[in-house]
């Protein structure tokens, strides 16, 4: 099938043709944490952490996935809260958890500038589209071609599955992966956001390059992002998100599925369920699992991995991820100097994505509430981030 009045969709995976043709790969990765690799991207050194499983050998590609942090946090703390190192190690991929912009000078994971309330705060934060979050979106931080070129650093030193490559990330970072799965459909097999709607508004701004596979988990008592859509944290000063039930039923549209309804309904517990298309172009699946998430501070239900039924948040987007694949002949094999053209393609891509984004920034600066200096249509609330027990603090 394909879909009326839609542009013709670009030849999947087009972003990975350059990245298994470099260089021979560097030592490769050991079992274990590795901790601040880095990488330049936009004459900025991005930093990220890789977990790497007890079986890892080298010798089989394995499935790599991205795991972002939300907005104030780091990639210390979605390390501890997601859970995916833990199932790293008990199915055998790798994970990698980029870090964000924007942080204090001192510590790029802690927020800044510090002690303030949530609003003014500018980072760690991502470019995550239309809504959020902190000094990235105000300033256009390209963070989706970091993470493209992530990846890339990632595949030069471990043996990397190209056709099982997956992103997932909670609140700003869900926003991220959302966007992700508008504008590189040709890297990630499928996608997994935490605690976020679309990242685009209208939601038919995300034009992917072939149908995704996407899950979405969201919390009905959530009070940062609320589940029926509308202002952050209900305040008509922040930008208003769309539903739960609306992005899916985009991803249904954008995927091609058939009927209104879901095909399938799966109670995870008695407050939550997972509602889910499976008659979709090209045999992908879209879902929404909706969860009530534990509702004292200073999680807010917002920090979906911590649910009033004990969902296994990480194992879910793993079942769901894992079941897809990136499409093998997205892969086509370059003639001599075709490397060369085909830098010059993706610049062009690249030209266009940012006239968009200039564009979106240009209409930002017209809607009420917006304040290029702080950003705050960015993030919702007006109380200081509270640090937990554990040591993180409330994410955005």
């Amino acid at each position: 099938m394909t879909r009326a009045g839609k542009p013709p969709r670009r030849v999947a995976a087009l972003g990975l043709l350059l990245i298994w043709l470099a260089a021979p790969a560097r030592a490769d990765y050991t079992p274990g944490e590795h901790i601040d690799e880095s990488l330049v991207h936009d004459t900025v050194t991005r930093y990220y952490d890789v977990h790497v499983p007890p079986s890892y050998t080298g010798v089989a590609a394995v499935p790599l996935v991205v795991d972002i942090h939300g907005f104030s946090s780091n990639k210390t703390d979605q390390r501890s809260l997601s859970g995916f190192s833990a199932l790293s190690d008990a199915a055998g991929f790798i994970v990698a958890y980029p870090q964000g912009l924007h942080g204090d000078p001192a510590d790029d994971e802690a927020p800044y500038p510090p002690a303030v309330p949530l609003q003014q705060v500018e980072g760690p934060s991502w470019n995550a589209g239309d809504y959020c979050c902190g000094q990235a979106l105000v300033e256009g931080t390209d963070d989706v071609g970091f993470l493209r070129t992530m990846v890339a650093d990632i595949a030069a030193t471990g043996n990397i599955d190209p056709q099982r490559i997956y992103v997932t990330g909670l609140s700003n970072g869900g926003f991220l992966t959302q966007r992700l799965a508008c504008e590189a459909a040709d890297l990630f097999a499928a996608a997994a956001s935490v605690a976020s709607p679309g990242a685009f508004d209208p939601l038919t701004d995300c034009n992917p390059s072939r149908p995704i596979p996407v899950i979405a988990f969201q919390g009905y008592t959530d009070q940062l992002v609320p589940y029926a859509g509308g202002y952050l944290l209900g305040d008509p000063t922040l930008p208003s998100v769309p539903s739960a039930q609306a992005t899916l039923g985009f991803w249904r549209d954008e995927n091609g599925c058939a009927g209104s309804t879901p095909d399938e309904v799966f109670d995870t517990g008695p407050s939550s369920q997972c509602e889910q298309y499976n008659q979709c172009q090209e045999g992908v699946l879209v879902e929404l699992c909706s969860v009530t998430g534990l509702a004292q501070s200073p999680l807010l239900g917002h920090i979906l991995y911590f649910n009033e039924d004990g969902l296994d948040v990480a194992a879910r987007a793993w079942s769901f991820m894992s079941a897809h694949t990136l499409p093998a002949a997205a892969v086509p094999a370059l003639a001599p100097g075709a490397v060369g053209a085909l830098a010059a393609l993706l610049g062009t891509i690249g030209a266009s994505s940012a006239r968009r984004r200039a564009r979106r920034a240009a209409r930002r600066t017209q809607e009420p509430g917006f304040s290029g200096s702080s950003g705050a249509t960015a993030v919702p609330g007006n109380t200081p981030a509270r640090a937990s027990s554990s040591g993180f603090a409330v994410t955005f």
